[in-house]
């Protein structure tokens, strides 16, 4: 677990490779704390094999938003590679029906 004032930033590892990141708190927790451990496993041979977004709250994406515009390419990361991403999106993009 990530310090992110208030929000939640946290990565699992399973099975010493397995690598799941679960929100990455406000920008500054990126910076500050998760940014160098990427580095790190990236260095080691390693990726993120899931990223994951609970929810568009400052303090869940903010982080990831900064992260993945300096990660860059896709086929070509800056950072670390990133196998999938889940966006949990539809329930906070509602919209009202026309009757």
């Amino acid at each position: 677990m990530f310090p992110a004032e208030g929000g939640d930033a946290f990565l699992l590892r399973f099975d010493n490779k397995k690598n799941i990141l679960i929100d990455m708190g406000y920008s500054d927790t990126y910076t500050n704390y998760i940014k160098d451990r990427l580095l790190q496993l990236k260095r080691q041979g390693e990726c993120i094999d899931l990223l994951v977004i609970t929810h568009i709250d400052k303090d869940h994406i903010g982080g990831a938003i900064k992260f993945l515009y300096e990660n860059g390419n896709v086929d070509n990361a800056n950072i670390i590679d990133i196998k999938e991403i889940w966006h949990n999106s539809y329930r906070f993009l509602q919209f009202k029906k026309k009757r």
